[in-house]
């Protein structure tokens, strides 16, 4: 079909509602929408997808679900984008906490250490520990007015100085906070995880990084998880199986994708 200029789509549309007793057909009506759509696609520049992930270079922050090979889904989301990545995360991390080389402050002081490259930082932390009661609060953390004067011991202040850091570091990156997924409840403290959501998001959208909802958008429901034993996407209530690591991968590289758009 050809492209009509909107200038003579205009006139054939007021010449419609100009001539009396004409009227329009159905076909006419079906013909002139395709019409509208065309011409309106057709001023629509041919970007290609906007700009593309290929050859960025990701690092993540996290536990066992984002750095244990045999649940992550770190190289299916490099397979997806054309990524390559830098994985600090470790099996039995947590966001609060002063372990060497575990912990979530002291991997980002890692990676500021090695100067690593970042494109993209991906802070997928939070599985382990929502049992802990040691959340603080957004204004005590944000009284704190350097990275020393911060409480690795409580959510706020640990994330802000993970957050604060990179931002300081690595200026240009886009940062994704990953809000971890539903578990079986046996591993989850209901109450306790929404305020460890809530800080993860406060922080987030304070030092304006992108939330990725896991928890309530990734498609994982408590209600089918089984503690110990393979559900529908957790292997035993916590990791993820094929199928959970496969909802992951997609999930998140459509997340991370459209921010490239």
């Amino acid at each position: 079909m050809a492209i009509k200029p909107i200038a003579t789509l205009k006139s054939e549309i007021a010449g419609k509602f100009t001539g009396g007793s004409d009227k329009w057909t159905g076909q006419e009506v079906e013909d002139s929408f395709i019409d509208t759509v065309d011409s309106l696609n057709a001023l629509i520049p041919a970007t290609g997808g906007g700009v593309s992930t290929n050859g960025k270079v990701i690092t993540y922050f996290g536990d066992s679900i984002t750095g244990d090979a045999q649940y992550s889904y770190v190289s299916g989301v490099n397979a997806n984008l054309g990524t390559t990545s830098r994985n600090y995360a470790r099996s039995g991390s947590t966001i609060v906490g002063t372990r060497a080389n575990l912990d979530l402050c002291p991997m980002v002081d890692i990676a500021v250490s090695e100067n690593m490259s970042a494109d993209i930082i991906v802070f997928a932390i939070g599985s382990n520990g929502t049992s802990q009661p040691n959340i603080g609060t957004f204004s005590a953390a944000m009284a704190k007015t350097t990275l020393g004067a911060l409480d690795k011991s409580l959510v706020y202040e640990a994330y802000r100085y993970a957050l604060w850091s990179v931002r300081q570091n690595w200026p240009n990156a886009k940062v994704f906070c990953i809000v971890p997924p539903q578990q079986d409840i046996g591993f989850t403290n209901p109450d306790q995880f929404k305020d460890m959501e809530d800080a993860i998001k406060r922080m987030a959208q304070h030092y304006n990084a992108w939330v990725i909802d896991a928890r309530w958008e990734l498609g994982i429901c408590t209600q089918f998880e089984v503690g110990g034993a393979n559900g529908r996407y957790l292997v035993d209530g916590l990791h993820p199986n094929a199928a959970g690591t496969a909802l992951m991968v997609d999930f998140y590289s459509r997340e991370i994708k459209k921010r490239f758009a």
